[in-house]
């Protein structure tokens, strides 16, 4: 078998452009950022990880992989351009080395932001294929939150995205990217991506995927077409609203076979009869929202109920998410803010809301 030169890596981070929190290569390293092939692989290889399935695609097909970087920061506000320029000259040093290779599969999010840049990982894209040219496939997994661009679409051979929410399936969606992958190298197919969009800030349930949930049926109906052999593979994103930029909000892709006859008129069809659905559905939500001392009570009662000894409570609908971890010891609660707001002698201030805490203790 021969054996094919492949170039990964790993880069994400969902940038929040209401934050005022600045993310730079400090917020990198507080997280995760790992650098060079020996690192990478002590710390990924044999894991059940976007890195760990691409090593093993690399033993599966007897690839020769080069890897930079891999690195993730926790949400926060844009990178700093000298961060973002940084990071993508580490990434991309082979290629301005002038190594050749037959492929490129990276692990991003889709939902990057810089000061400089309103679409960071198109950005990457649009270097990554002008170095390597317009006849090596490039392939990219992606969150499912993602704010995914026309650009994307365009400098990508395919693009797909976990289906699963909490995210579990990373390690799945890199295996079967690196199998599209192979087939590409191998000319077996030759994968082209169309996107469709509608102009909407939110939808498909902000990505939920319990079986009520409309981004469930939505992929259903995704996975129907890719059994049908409609097309290669579907990928669904039903994007990220903290992020004020143009292309925000869901999006459909499409990766067609342009061997096949009629395959781009298909994928089209496809993308935007599903974005069609998206846009029908778009004011369902299966969130529930309670007011503040609703809420606290409610808490207050399962844990009481369940006899737990922690219970987190966490907003994350706000530009600043605050995070409470409650204590009930004996009904004696000590409440931990992260971050935003402040606790004082058994009250909490959230927003213009008071809320007294069941045995509350001042908390800094």
């Amino acid at each position: 078998m021969s054996s094919f030169r492949v170039f990964t890596a790993e880069w994400c981070h969902e940038t929040n452009t209401f934050s005022k929190i600045p993310t730079n290569l400090d917020s990198f390293h507080a997280q995760y950022y790992l650098k060079g092939p020996d690192e990478i692989e002590k710390e990924r290889k044999g894991t059940k990880t976007t890195l760990g399935a691409t090593y093993e695609a690399a033993e599966k097909y007897n690839w020769q992989l080069t890897t930079t970087i891999v690195a993730s920061a926790n949400p926060a506000g844009a990178l700093e351009k000298a961060t973002f320029e940084t990071m993508v000259g580490e990434i991309l040093e082979p290629l301005h080395q002038g190594k050749q290779f037959d492929g490129v599969l990276l692990h991003l999010h889709g939902a990057m932001v810089t000061e400089q840049y309103e679409d960071a990982e198109g950005e990457l894209l649009r270097r990554v294929r002008d170095l390597v040219g317009p006849d090596v496939p490039v392939m990219v997994t992606l969150d499912l939150h993602g704010n995914i661009t026309s650009t994307m679409a365009q400098h990508a051979n395919l693009l797909l995205a976990v289906r699963t929410y909490p995210h579990i399936d990373f390690y799945e969606t890199a295996q079967r990217t690196a199998d599209f992958l192979q087939l590409a190298m191998t000319r077996q197919i030759n994968p082209r991506t169309v996107i469709a969009k509608r102009p909407m800030l939110r939808g498909l349930d902000g990505g939920k995927t319990h079986p009520q949930s409309t981004m469930t049926e939505i992929i259903r109906r995704a996975i129907e077409y890719e059994d049908r052999h409609a097309c290669l593979v579907v990928s669904i994103c039903a994007g990220f609203m903290a992020a004020d930029i143009y292309e925000i909000g869901p999006s459909v892709t499409v990766t067609v076979d342009m061997l096949e006859e009629g395959a781009m008129e298909r994928g089209t069809a496809i993308a935007e009869a599903l974005m069609d659905f998206a846009w029908e559905t778009r004011d369902y939500t299966s969130e529930h929202h309670y007011s503040i001392p609703e809420a606290v009570a409610k808490a207050y009662e399962y844990a009481k109920c369940a006899g737990q000894d922690r219970l987190v409570m966490a907003e994350m609908r706000l530009p600043y998410t605050a995070v409470f971890s409650v204590f009930p010891v004996l009904k004696d609660w000590t409440f931990v803010v992260r971050k935003t707001w402040p606790v004082r002698a058994g009250k909490a201030y959230l927003g213009r809301e008071e809320v007294v805490l069941p045995g509350g203790k001042p908390c800094a």
